[in-house]
């Protein structure tokens, strides 16, 4: 238990550092930037995927004529 209880204790006052290192503002710009490249992440899958697909159905096309 008394080592369940230091453990929290560190990891509360390690998280409460990390916070603490930037401003509201800088988190802020910085969950922006991540979902600006979670964003472009996700569009170029699913880009690459819906080409794929266009490239079968064009293959299919060729081999029916």
């Amino acid at each position: 238990m008394d080592r369940a209880v230091s453990n929290a204790s560190y990891i509360t006052s390690g998280g409460a550092t990390v916070i603490g290192l930037l401003t509201v503002t800088e988190w802020v710009a910085l969950g922006g930037l991540v979902l600006a490249v979670l964003t472009f992440i996700v569009n170029w899958w699913y880009r690459r995927k819906h080409y794929q697909l266009e490239e079968r159905k064009t293959a299919a096309l060729e081999k029916q004529s």
